[in-house]
């Protein structure tokens, strides 16, 4: 389980780098869901279980399908309350 401090931001994109196996300078307009080979359906639950577990928060089917990027994982965060550095 994730243990997050500091920035959400920085949070999540550790996370996916470790998730995804990237090292190295990061394009993360480049990364999306079913279009980075590495971001696949069982990647994608690791993610969305390690945010939960991390945030104690719980996302509906629609908020897991829509966080297809970066940017729509910090904007369901924040539209949960969460605080987006």
């Amino acid at each position: 389980m994730t243990s997050w401090s500091g920035e959400t931001r920085e949070n999540v994109e550790q996370l996916l780098a470790d998730l995804l196996e990237l090292d190295g300078e990061i394009d993360w307009s480049l990364m999306r869901y079913q279009q980075t080979p590495q971001w696949d359906s069982l990647v994608h639950m690791a993610i969305i279980s390690e945010i939960e577990a991390a945030l104690s928060i719980n996302l509906s089917p629609e908020e897991i399908t829509q966080m297809c990027s970066i940017d729509d994982i910090l904007r369901i965060l924040q539209g949960k309350g969460v605080v987006v550095d």
